[in-house]
């Protein structure tokens, strides 16, 4: 009688779960957006998602790869962007924001690459400095003491090391060929002039490699920890005490994972921060259970796992997965979203249309709060260098 009863719950959860992603409608609105997004371009490493002009609204810096120009876009609130301004062609992997120089306004850096390791001074990184009648940015790293000219750059991440009111930076490089590309950390110097100085006593100055990074107070200490992709594994740096990063990987028995991707998220609304991990064969959710993470409490096969997003899709207070898959056999493979119940451990998968076979899935990256609403849109870029292939912007709506 037990087991009839467990069954039927089970059959019933199965059942709701399917009503779920049957009701959902996903729309491809790349184009609608901003003729910024509907182009052909390779991509290599995410963009920037922040609210840059202080409006309320997170913008968009649009990411392509040594052909391309970055746009930067401004959110206007409705599903659309206007252009704001332009960065010129370079060989950028990623930015993050913060306000560097203490004027209330957002800044940014971008990480370069070197010429495929071969160059002292084409990897100069950048530091885009807001200007202050909201025109633009100007580039200031020369003289900021963060230039990692040598550096292969692909991983940055804002962090706080140190608890004042300067953002502290860290740099993930992939390792060196005829030049050290070691990983770096910085330390914001307040006095308002964009200033940094490196700090070798960080622990986090390896020469590891770098392909995925995200920051979070995993075990709730009060004080933010590093997740990184190096090449061999995953790390999980935490910082204890201030300033100083440890790598508990092995403590916590996440030694042996190596990871395409992962992101450090509250998956299951306990406080706690998840981890979700993407191989090219399997996604996995590993829920937090007190600073760690014993087994993986949700997963599911891929075939070519590239990268993931975390938000509310469907705006109903339970976190969904977005999932992007590259080429396999010739053939593109097409995104899903999984969409969750609040438990953590259980998606439910909506496959989403396929993409003409047209480049290479790269990266997602979630937009919060799409259209002033609780729901998230998911930005995909598919021109996987040396590839290329549209912008696909995705949002979701319940059925009538």
């Amino acid at each position: 009688m037990i087991a009839g009863l467990l069954l039927l719950g089970l059959g019933a959860c199965e059942e709701a779960g399917a009503e779920r992603t049957a009701s959902l409608i996903p729309s491809e609105v790349a184009a609608a957006a901003s003729p910024d997004l509907d182009v052909r371009v390779g991509t290599q490493g995410e963009p920037c998602v922040a609210d840059f002009d202080n409006d309320g609204d997170a913008d968009l810096i649009v990411p392509a790869h040594n052909r391309a120009e970055w746009p930067i876009l401004r959110n206007e609130g409705n599903g659309a962007y206007s252009h704001w301004f332009t960065l010129p062609i370079a060989d950028r992997h990623g930015c993050d924001a913060a306000d560097v120089n203490g004027d209330g306004l957002l800044d940014f850096y971008a990480v370069i690459g070197a010429h495929q390791g071969t160059s002292e001074v084409a990897g100069l990184d950048e530091l885009w400095v807001q200007r202050a009648d909201g025109s633009g940015f100007d580039n200031q790293v020369v003289g900021s003491g963060a230039e990692d000219g040598a550096g292969r750059g692909r991983e940055v991440l804002f962090l706080d090391s140190n608890g004042d009111a300067s953002p502290d930076l860290f740099v993930g490089n992939e390792i060196g060929v005829d030049f050290p590309s070691p990983n770096r950390h910085y330390l914001g110097v307040s006095g308002g002039d964009a200033s940094l100085a490196e700090d070798s006593g960080s622990g986090l100055g390896a020469e590891i490699g770098a392909t995925c990074s995200a920051r979070g107070d995993v075990d709730q200490d009060g004080l933010e920890d590093l997740l990184l992709c190096a090449s061999e594994r995953i790390y999980l740096y935490r910082q204890s005490p201030r300033g100083v990063y440890t790598d508990v990987a092995a403590d916590l028995g996440l030694a042996d994972l190596h990871l395409r991707d992962a992101e450090l998220a509250d998956v299951n609304a306990d406080g706690w921060l998840d981890l979700l991990g993407v191989t090219a064969q399997e996604l996995s959710v590993r829920l937090n259970r007190a600073g760690r993470f014993p087994e993986t409490d949700h997963a599911a096969a891929l075939v070519h796992g590239r990268d993931v997003a975390m938000g509310d899709a469907n705006g109903d207070g339970d976190m969904d997965i977005f999932l992007v898959e590259g080429v396999n056999r010739d053939h593109d493979r097409p995104d899903s979203l999984f969409l969750g119940d609040g438990s953590g451990d259980t998606f439910h998968r909506l496959n989403l249309p396929d993409d003409a076979n047209e480049g290479e899935g790269d990266t997602v990256t979630v937009l919060p709060s799409w259209k002033e609403s609780a729901k998230s849109a998911f930005l995909v870029t598919n021109g996987k260098w040396p590839l290329e292939g549209r912008y696909r912007l995705w949002e979701f709506a319940d059925a009538e």
